[in-house]
């Protein structure tokens, strides 16, 4: 599952979170310094652009 597809399916806008935002399947989006980052429950990462 990508980033976009995980935050379309769950109606996430990270621009109203802080800190992380995750689900129990084991997806999370966490927020850096300089940005997001989005970690499936498959061990891939990917940037997210807000």
């Amino acid at each position: 599952m990508t980033a976009n597809e995980w935050l379309k399916k769950n109606n996430i806008d990270l621009s109203k979170y802080h800190g992380n935002v995750g689900d129990y399947e084991g997806n999370i989006c966490i927020e850096t310094d300089d940005g997001w980052i989005f970690w499936n429950a498959e061990g891939k990462w990917e940037k997210v652009t807000v």
